[in-house]
């Protein structure tokens, strides 16, 4: 739970160890369990703050959480984490796939039309045959 998460990740700064993107991700999932938004922004604020990349986990996340978020104003604005340019859609199949699937949810025709016009150029191929 974000609890837990949240003491876990004190406890690691506490004994010097340094969180990675991957611990930030679990409190991140946990957050967005509870569709609690501001706290999944402030978890990105964090991982600015400390200079952690965005991997394919943390942009999966806010993919789903766009899709269940109950405010269609707080799920565009979980999407808008696609505009930042140290984002990447294109690093593999399955943080692309919940790209396309979030957008097609929100009908962001916007973002999803940038996702597909980006795609042949990607290294991103499909493994299963449509």
């Amino acid at each position: 739970d974000l609890d837990s998460a949240r003491r876990t990740l004190k406890e690691m700064d506490e004994s010097d160890i340094t969180p990675d993107a991957a611990s930030f991700s679990c409190l991140l999932r946990a957050a967005a369990q509870k569709l609690d938004y501001k706290e999944t922004c402030r978890i990105i604020a964090e991982l600015d703050r400390r200079k952690l990349p965005l991997d394919s986990y943390v942009i999966s996340i806010m993919m789903q959480l766009s899709r269940k978020l109950p405010d269609s104003r707080d799920a565009y604005k979980a999407l808008s984490i696609l505009d930042r340019p140290d984002v990447h859609i294109f690093e593999d199949e399955v943080v692309f796939n919940t790209v396309v699937d979030a957008c097609i949810y929100r009908r962001d025709y916007k973002r999803l039309s940038r996702a597909i016009d980006g795609y042949p150029s990607s290294k991103v191929r499909a493994t299963v045959r449509t």
